[in-house]
């Protein structure tokens, strides 16, 4: 119709880059969090294995934090950095971390990163159980 005038907000782009903002900031503090659990969790002979976990996001990494290895230690290559800001990866640089965690024909397993992630996720559940929350509130 002549002289009609339609105005259309498409507020949908906006809304999913701030809840991808937020998820982001709370997959962040979730894997530092992790960081820290499994660091206090991991044995300690040189404290190598408890110093090379780290924690690399899009923005940011740890692994230049990483100590230094001894003569029987390796450190492994820093993981390549996610693209997304709502992911964020925990790594373990020492070589022989994954045998620590499960376990050898040689040793028993010495759980450090599973349980740190078991005791972390209901922090990560509330957050963004918190977000949703919000969310319903503000779209009534």
């Amino acid at each position: 119709m002549a002289g009609e005038l339609i105005v259309v907000y498409d507020l949908l782009p906006e809304i999913a880059a701030k809840i991808e903002e937020v998820a982001g900031k709370v997959v962040r503090k979730v894997a530092f969090d992790i960081q820290a659990a499994a660091q206090a969790n991991a044995p300690v002979d040189t404290g190598f294995l408890k110093n090379s976990i780290y924690v690399v996001t899009r923005d940011t990494s740890t692994y230049g934090q990483v100590q230094s290895p001894e003569a029987d230690q390796t450190l492994l290559e820093q993981v390549e950095a996610p693209h997304e800001q709502t992911t964020a990866i925990v790594a373990v640089a020492a070589n022989y971390g994954a045998y620590v965690e499960y376990g050898t024909v040689h040793g028993p397993a010495q759980p450090y990163l599973t349980p740190a992630v078991e005791k972390i996720k209901p922090e990560f559940d509330r957050a963004l159980d918190k977000i949703l929350a919000e969310m319903e509130v503000s779209a009534v």
